[in-house]
């Protein structure tokens, strides 16, 4: 009997990670997939956030990439004379 119900809570827990890992995955619950956002979007995102922080003088001296694999953009930037690359 308790064999059985620890193969039941086993599965159920099995089919609730892998739901979890497709939503992270595929769906950030944001405002739309990364990969479809433009130049200006990406850096007013980062400029934005830089200027929460407190840091001043972001520039984006290099190329984006869009990493596939990890559903995220890579951002090489430059500030207060320090390189620093972002991921979103």
């Amino acid at each position: 009997k308790y064999f059985f119900v620890s193969i039941s809570v086993s599965l159920v827990l099995m089919v609730i990670l892998f739901v979890m890992v497709v939503y992270v995955r595929n769906w950030d619950g944001g405002d739309g997939a990364c990969s479809d956002m433009s130049r200006s979007e990406i850096t007013g995102y980062i400029e934005k956030y830089a200027k929460q922080k407190g840091v001043s003088g972001v520039v984006f001296d290099e190329s984006f990439e869009y990493m596939e694999d990890l559903h995220q953009w890579k951002v090489p930037y430059r500030s207060d004379g320090h390189r620093y690359v972002a991921k979103m």
